[in-house]
């Protein structure tokens, strides 16, 4: 009887990312280096119209807005935005969501807490 052990490497799912990247741009994987933005090309000021359908567990929020003071390309043009809302407390929310920009391109996914003044 002859019982036999492989041993296999174990990938995290960044490691594989930085792999599959570096095979697409033929570059070795730990000279990988990913661009991050200032801050100010990350933060805009805008206005929005959003529809809420209050729900007794979550909330539905569908609305569409555009950023008025910003810097950088993520921010240009019009965003388009569907999230859920659950209330943890009386007055404290979590609100998940997701963002488009321009009806077709994926912005940002947005996670965060609320809280309501009056408490209803």
């Amino acid at each position: 009887m002859e019982i036999r052990i492989e041993q296999r490497e174990e990938y995290s799912s960044r490691r594989l990312a930085a792999e599959m990247l570096a095979a697409a741009a033929k570059m070795d994987p730990e000279n990988i280096r990913f661009y991050r933005p200032p801050f100010r090309e990350q933060f805009g000021v805008g206005l929005s119209l959003r529809a809420e359908l209050v729900m007794p567990i979550f909330s539905i929020n569908l609305g569409v807005g555009h950023n008025v003071f910003y810097r950088g390309e993520d921010l240009k043009g019009f965003y388009q935005i569907a999230a859920l809302k659950t209330s943890i407390t009386r007055r404290l929310f979590l609100h998940v969501g997701y963002q488009l920009r321009n009806f077709k391109d994926p912005n940002n996914l947005m996670l965060g807490l609320g809280y309501r003044f009056n408490g209803r």
